[in-house]
């Protein structure tokens, strides 16, 4: 798309097109950041929001793309988006990096709520593979509840999980996993976790009934050279 402008036919609207650009991004902060100063949020946090929504990615190439091919706009106008795109795309992230230097973006009241009476409930396994298999059943139940979960840190297992006005974060360090919410969401978040160690239990019970593994691995061997079981197979 970008290699559709036609720089020559862009020389009688460039100082439109940044005034259009300027105009574009006031709006996006603006008309993103009252409503979060409005939801509780600070003059930094709304900030934050109306940064994170500068970047026009592909429905502007195809709306533009579409006004081009129709006749609709001419190659000047369609310069000017292209501009606009490629601005945003470049001035978003610096901007949201220094926008997330700092405090909260909470205001006081919300800010009290954040940094208020905690609870952590703290679960500790003899290994980290079983930690990681509860860990995935716990955020397997809290999707089948409707809960959305996300993960906030691709380097460590770090989970925000949330639905209505219930927030939950979910961390798991090696082979333990906590879990903090507000007390007024504990009953539910431990019934959910009691549900899902019974889980691990049935699991590890019907692990004992199988073969051992070196039996199983013996019987996998004498299956690839052919040599019967006692059972008559082959």
């Amino acid at each position: 798309m970008g290699m559709m402008v036609n720089f020559s036919a862009m020389k009688g609207v460039l100082l439109f097109g940044l005034i259009y650009t300027a105009v574009a991004f006031i709006g996006k902060i603006v008309g993103c950041g009252v409503p979060a100063l409005l939801s509780g949020f600070n003059m930094r946090g709304a900030l934050r929001i109306g940064a994170g929504m500068l970047p026009r990615g592909e429905v502007t190439l195809i709306v533009a793309g579409i006004g081009l091919s129709s006749g609709v706009i001419g190659q000047d106008m369609f310069g000017v988006a292209i501009i606009t795109l490629l601005a945003a795309s470049i001035v978003a992230p610096p901007y949201l990096i220094k926008m997330f230097q700092g405090g909260s973006g909470y205001r006081s009241k919300l800010k009290e709520v954040e940094q208020g009476d905690i609870h952590t409930i703290e679960l500790n396994f003899p290994g980290h593979e079983m930690a990681d298999f509860l860990r995935g059943k716990l955020l397997d139940g809290f999707r089948n509840e409707e809960f959305f979960v996300h993960k906030i840190d691709y380097n460590k297992q770090i989970y925000h999980i949330r639905k209505d006005e219930i927030l939950i974060t979910l961390i798991q360090d090696g082979d333990s996993i906590a879990i903090n919410t507000l007390p007024e969401n504990e009953a539910f978040v431990r019934l959910l976790m009691l549900e899902e160690v019974l889980t691990l239990k049935d699991f590890l019970s019907g692990l004992e009934s199988m073969k051992s593994p070196d039996m199983m691995g013996a019987d996998l061997m004498m299956g690839m050279f052919g040599v019967s079981d006692e059972s008559g197979k082959s």
